[in-house]
C-alpha cells in the first residue's frame, strides 16, 4: 500500500478493532505498549467501550503507524479515513472532497472495494448497490480484485445490541447504522500470524496451554523486541516462550513440573524445531529456589502462574530438604555411594508443598524487582473475581503498575492481565509487600471460592430452581436415579463404549469396502 498523504503534526487514522469479547479490555493497553516499543506516543480521539470497534489515533506518520497497528493481535485493521456520515450520501460527499483535495497520489492506482458491518448483515446484492453508490468519488484507477493497489474500506458501524432480558448479543440482518465509514487501509494487524501458533497444529501442549491470541498478546505487553531476554518461571509446554521467540526474544524457561517440559524429541524443543526457532534454554526450578544470582539481566518476565484448579500450586518443602540434606551429610563416604547409585537407578523427586497463592506472587515480583533491568516489564495473569481490588497485589517500590485488564475464566474466576514496569534499580531496602489479605483469611485466594457477586448468585439459583423441578417431577412419576457408578465401574463402562464405537467403525469399514467390490464388478 501506498504511504499516503501526511503532515508535520501527524496524522489521524481510524482503527477497526476485531470484535472479540473476551479481550475487549485489552485493546487500549495493546495499542500503548507497541507505542512504546518504537518510542512513541499515540493519541486518541475521544474513548473506546465495549458496544463498539472504532476509534481516531493520531500518529507521527504512516510509517510508525504500521509498525504499530502490525504486531497488534486485537486491531483489525488501520485505515486512513476519508469520509463520514450519517448516510451513504454524506459520506460519498465528504469522500469526494477529500480525494479532490488529497487524493492526487492515488489517480492511476489500482484498487478493490471491500465491505464490513459491524454489529449486522448485508446481503450481496446489497453490497453491490453500495460499492456503486462511492463511484462518484471518483477513483480514476482500475479495479482489480487480486493484488490491488489499494484497498477502500465501506463500514458500516450498526454496533452491539443487547436483549434486555437475558443480556445476550444479538447480530441484526438490517439496522440503521450509526455511522459509515470510507477509509482506505494502510495496514492489516496482526491476527494473521495466529494462524501459524494454532494449538489444533502444535506437536508438544498441555491441558493448560494458552491460546496464541493471548501469548502474543502477553508478548506485546511485555515490549518483547529482537534480541530481548524473557524468561518465564512456569513457562510449562512453553506457549509464551514461542510468541515471545516470534517477535526475535531470547527465551529462558523453567518450571517444578519437568513432565510439561518433555524432552527433547517430544517437548518443548519440538516446538522450538516445528516454527524454526532457536532452542529456547529450559531447565526443571523452583521460583521460591530460583538459581539467578545476577541481578538486571532480563528486559521481561512473562508467566502464567497456576491457579490451583487444573493446575496445583506446588514448591520444594525446604524444611524436609533440609533434613534429608543433614541425613545425607552424616552419611559414610560407602553409604552415600550406594545410596547415590540407588537414586540413580530409582530417582526420588524432592518433597514438595502447597504454594499459597499470595506467597507465589510475591515471589513473583520480588524476583521480578532484582532480574529486570530498568524499564523491563513484568506481564503476568492475576486470578481475582468481579470484586477485584488493586490491593491484592504485591508491590515493590521499583515497579510501577501499568495497567491491569481483566478477563473472565468461568462465572466466579476472573483474571487480570497485570504489567509492571521497573523504575529504578533494586537495593536491599526494597521489600515486596505482600498483597493485603481480608481479616479472618488465611488466603486471598479463598474468598474466590464463594464470593457474592451478582452475577454467580443468578446463576446459583437459576441452578437450584432446576434441580427442585427436577426432583418434583422425579418424585411425581415414581422416576428412581441410577446409583451412581465407582471409579473401577466407570473406567469400565468408558473402555465398554470406546469398544462398542471400535466395533461399529470397522463394521461400516467392511460395509464400504463391500460395496466398493460391487461396484467395481458391475463395471467389469
Amino acid at each position: 500500500m501506498g504511504t499516503g498523504p501526511g503532515d508535520e503534526n501527524g496524522v489521524e487514522l481510524l482503527l477497526f478493532f476485531a470484535h472479540l469479547p473476551d479481550m475487549t479490555d485489552f485493546r487500549i493497553d495493546e495499542l500503548q505498549s507497541c507505542a512504546a516499543i518504537f518510542n512513541t506516543k499515540v493519541e486518541l480521539q475521544g474513548s473506546l467501550d465495549r458496544s463498539t470497534c472504532f476509534i481516531k489515533a493520531k500518529f507521527e506518520s504512516h510509517d510508525i503507524a504500521r509498525k504499530i497497528c502490525t504486531r497488534m493481535v486485537t486491531l483489525k485493521c488501520c485505515l486512513e479515513l476519508w469520509g463520514e456520515g450519517l448516510n451513504y450520501d454524506e459520506t460519498v460527499k465528504n469522500a469526494a472532497q477529500y480525494y479532490s483535495q488529497k487524493g492526487a497520489s492515488f489517480e492511476n492506482s489500482s484498487f478493490k472495494f471491500v465491505f464490513d458491518a459491524f454489529g449486522g448483515k448485508v446481503s450481496w446484492d446489497e453490497k453491490v448497490r453500495i460499492f456503486n453508490r462511492f463511484a462518484d468519488v471518483g477513483l480514476k484507477g482500475d479495479v482489480v480484485m487480486k493484488d490491488p493497489q489499494e484497498l477502500f474500506w465501506v463500514i458500516e458501524d450498526v454496533g452491539i445490541h443487547y436483549d434486555v432480558k437475558d443480556g445476550k448479543t444479538k447480530v441484526h440482518e438490517r439496522l440503521t447504522p450509526d455511522r459509515i465509514y470510507f477509509a482506505r487501509e494502510i495496514c492489516c494487524g496482526g491476527r494473521k500470524q495466529i494462524e501459524r501458533y494454532s494449538l489444533k497444529t502444535r506437536k508438544w501442549i498441555g491441558t493448560t496451554s494458552m491460546i496464541p491470541d493471548l501469548c502474543m498478546l502477553m508478548a506485546n505487553q511485555v515490549g518483547v523486541v529482537k534480541g530481548s531476554m524473557v524468561w518465564d518461571p512456569f513457562c510449562g509446554t512453553g506457549s509464551t516462550l514461542i510468541s515471545c521467540s516470534h517477535f526475535g526474544a531470547i527465551c529462558f524457561g523453567s518450571d517444578l513440573d519437568g513432565r510439561a517440559l518433555g524432552t527433547l524429541e517430544n517437548g518443548i524443543q519440538a516446538n522450538c524445531k516445528q516454527y524454526g526457532f532457536y532452542p529456547h534454554d529450559i531447565m526443571r526450578m523452583d521460583l521460591s529456589q530460583s538459581c539467578w544470582n545476577r541481578h538486571e539481566i532480563l528486559e521481561g518476565i512473562v508467566s502464567d502462574p497456576p491457579y490451583g484448579r487444573r493446575e496445583s500450586r506446588k514448591k520444594i518443602d525446604t524444611e524436609k530438604q533440609e533434613k534429608v540434606e543433614s541425613f545425607v551429610e552424616a552419611l559414610t563416604e560407602e553409604q552415600k555411594s550406594e545410596r547415590l547409585r540407588s537414586m540413580l537407578e530409582h530417582y526420588i523427586p524432592p518433597p514438595k508443598t502447597e504454594y499459597t497463592m499470595q506467597d507465589l506472587m510475591t515471589d513473583l515480583v520480588d524476583k521480578a524487582a532484582k532480574l529486570l533491568t530498568v524499564g523491563g516489564r513484568l506481564v503476568y495473569w492475576h486470578p481475582t473475581t468481579t470484586n477485584y481490588d488493586p490491593s491484592e497485589l504485591p508491590r515493590n517500590p521499583c515497579l510501577e503498575l501499568l495497567s491491569d485488564p481483566g478477563q473472565s475464566v468461568t462465572i466466579r474466576l476472573k483474571r487480570r492481565l497485570v504489567t509492571m514496569r521497573k523504575t529504578r534499580s533494586w537495593s536491599p531496602t526494597d521489600v515486596t509487600s505482600p498483597p493485603t489479605i481480608a481479616e479472618g483469611e488465611t488466603d486471598f485466594h479463598y474468598k474466590h471460592e464463594a464470593h457474592d457477586s451478582k452475577e454467580y448468585l443468578e446463576y446459583k439459583a437459576k441452578r437450584t430452581t432446576k434441580k427442585n423441578a427436577s426432583a418434583e417431577y422425579r418424585e411425581k412419576h415414581g422416576i428412581k436415579l441410577a446409583p451412581k457408578m465407582t471409579k473401577s465401574e466407570r473406567r469400565k463402562f468408558q473402555e465398554a463404549q470406546i469398544e462398542k464405537k471400535r466395533l461399529k467403525r470397522e463394521e461400516q469399514k467392511r460395509q464400504n469396502e463391500a460395496a466398493s467390490r460391487d461396484l467395481k464388478n458391475r463395471k467389469e
